[in-house]
Order: structure tokens, then C-alpha cells, then sequence
């Protein structure tokens, strides 16, 4: 049975799919064809949205009709691949090599377009990018996306200046919960944990014998 991600990303490629038509063939191909992959990885076995996402970072051509939506320049299509990549990257399904050239069309979008709606929905897209591990583990990715949001905050629209500067609090308050998590020693399973509680006792249990035979030399 197909799980929440799979069933979102077959809608958003059908949309794409379907209004491409042939005014945009190469992003219609290009849906079809992640649609393609889309569905033997999931006759793969994937089991969990967990398991679904890691296979997905794996296919650079996933990426390739959120792209080439953006890159047509066309305000509503841009909307549906800014969506698209954002659903992606909510479920940390994309890889950071592949994610370089979205980077850079969300720069040019950001700078290119005067739609305060498309502005609106990089930054949303930007906020998904800024909460996905994969994403985040790579500078040159967090560089870009960052660099992106400053553009947008010099905005003359105080709507998007506003939104920019929030994006931005949020995107570092991601980075340092990143950071945390990152650097925070490995948590014990249940099994370690016994174990060393069981060590532990073991060592008390040596020591209390050792105080104790002293005591009976003393007397």
C-alpha cells in the first residue's frame, strides 16, 4: 500500500504531467519519467515514507521536473515545482549533489521575478530545504540557500522583506538544532544500556567486597 509520500509526489507529477501538455514537453518527459521511477521504488519494497525518502536521494532524475517547472519562468508552473521540490525536501528526499541546481534556480527566480506569489513560495520552498538533514550537511547547499534569503530581505515589497527576515531566523534556529544534534554523543540502546548498567553494579559490588575484606584484616 502506497504511503502518504508516495501518493503526494504521484499527484504533483500527474499535475505537472497533465498541464505541461505540449507546451512544455521536455518537463512533461521529464515527469513522466520520474513518475516512472516513482513506482519501482515502489515495487521495491519500501516500506515506511523513511524508507521511500532514502531511496528517492538516490535518483537525481526525481529532482528534474521540479527544475525544469521553475525554469520555465511561467509563474504557475514555477508555483507547481517550487511546491513539488518543497514536498521533497519535507520528507528529506533529496540529495545534496543533485540539489545544487535547484539552489541556483531558486537564486534566479528570486532575483528575476517581480511575482510577490513566487517570491512567497521560494522562501517557503527555501524554509523546507533549511529542515532536511541531507540538505543541511552540505555548505555549499546552506550557502546558497542563505545567500538566496538575503537577496529576498533587500526586497523593496516590506511583504517579502518581512517574510525574508523571518525565513531567516528560522533557517538558523534549523542549522543550530542541526548542529546540536550532530554533536551530541550517540544515545544508548536499551540492550547498552543494561549492559553498562550491569558493569557498573558489577564494579560497586567489587569495591564493596574489597572495602569489606579490609575491614575484617583491621579488626
Amino acid at each position: 500500500m502506497a504511503g502518504m509520500l508516495e501518493r503526494n509526489i504521484q499527484a504533483d507529477l500527474h499535475a505537472l504531467k497533465t498541464d505541461a501538455g505540449k507546451k512544455f514537453p521536455k518537463l512533461r518527459d521529464a515527469a513522466e519519467r520520474a513518475d516512472r521511477h516513482l513506482r519501482e521504488v515502489g515495487e521495491g519494497g519500501a516500506e515506511t515514507d523513511e524508507d521511500f525518502a532514502a531511496a528517492l536521494r538516490e535518483a537525481g532524475e526525481m529532482l528534474s521536473p521540479g527544475l525544469l517547472a521553475i525554469e520555465t519562468k511561467n509563474p504557475r508552473f514555477t508555483a507547481m515545482g517550487l511546491g513539488y521540490v518543497s514536498r521533497l525536501a519535507t520528507y528529506d528526499a533529496m540529495d545534496a549533489s543533485f540539489f545544487q541546481q535547484v539552489g541556483m534556480a531558486l537564486r534566479h527566480g528570486a532575483e528575476g521575478s517581480g511575482d510577490e506569489g513566487v517570491q512567497l513560495r521560494i522562501l517557503q520552498c527555501i524554509t523546507a530545504a533549511m529542515q532536511a538533514p541531507s540538505l543541511l550537511a552540505s555548505k555549499e547547499v546552506v550557502c546558497q540557500l542563505t545567500e538566496t534569503v538575503l537577496a529576498l530581505h533587500s526586497n523593496k515589497s516590506p511583504v517579502i522583506s518581512n517574510t525574508a527576515a523571518a525565513t531567516l531566523r528560522q533557517c538558523i534556529c534549523g542549522l543550530f538544532e542541526f548542529a546540536a544534534r550532530a554533536s551530541a554523543p550517540p544515545a544508548l540502546s536499551p540492550f547498552q544500556d543494561a549492559a553498562a548498567g550491569g558493569v557498573a553494579g558489577g564494579e560497586k559490588g567489587e569495591k564493596g567486597e574489597e572495602g569489606g575484606s579490609k575491614g575484617g584484616g583491621e579488626q
